[in-house]
């Protein structure tokens, strides 16, 4: 199997049946393209557009700004989600949430479970994103923790932090906390999503 830059993208974010799709459709349209009239090309060229539309191909981009540092003290995080795009395009929601991603080991086998922290909708109003234009949305997002027994510990600073550090390590217990922003965009099955990782202090 021969694989470029666009086709690695949509077999990641959509799977294997979304890359099939894809190279199908792809075929289909591009078929014959140097044997068909004008009139028959830029027909092909317009659904080869609205492939891409439909696959989120050079539409709207998303970006997370946020200070990174995080403690088990904080009941809330702030930040803006930064969209942009190429072309016209319709934003119908935003939202951003948090994740913690907990990694164990088990045996000689390690594990990770992702535990939801908190999620908000950041818009849910259609919203126009014109060529070249940038949008910037506020957001506060509440969280709580899933306290592990490593982790009571550490929160509690001095000696039982020395001694949380310690046992998370002989459990082979990690968390990393991560901010996922996501859209969804009107003729678009894959919206833009971005994930930021915070850093526990």
């Amino acid at each position: 199997m021969s694989w470029d830059i666009k086709s690695l993208l949509i077999f990641l974010s959509g799977g294997e049946r979304m890359y099939h799709y894809y190279l199908i459709l792809s075929s289909f349209v591009m078929a014959d393209s140097e044997q068909t009239t004008p009139e028959t090309q830029e027909k092909k060229q317009s659904l080869w557009d609205k492939i891409k539309q439909w696959l989120g191909i050079g539409g709207v981009k998303l970006d997370v700004d946020m200070d990174q540092h995080l403690d088990f003290n904080m009941t809330e995080v702030k930040g803006q989600v930064i969209l942009e795009s190429k072309s016209d395009q319709t934003v119908n929601s935003v939202t951003v949430e948090m994740e913690d991603v907990f990694t164990y080991k088990v045996g000689d086998t390690y594990k990770t479970k992702k535990y939801p922290m908190g999620k908000v909708t950041v818009s849910d109003k259609p919203m126009k994103i014109a060529a070249g234009e940038q949008k910037a949305l506020d957001f506060i997002l509440p969280i709580s923790f899933l306290k592990t027994s490593a982790d009571e510990m550490k929160s509690h600073g001095g000696i039982g932090k020395a001694l949380g550090s310690a046992s998370a390590f002989m459990a082979g217990q990690k968390s990393s906390y991560n901010v996922v922003a996501s859209a969804t965009v009107e003729g678009t099955a894959l919206g833009p999503t971005k994930v930021f990782t915070m850093k526990m202090e």
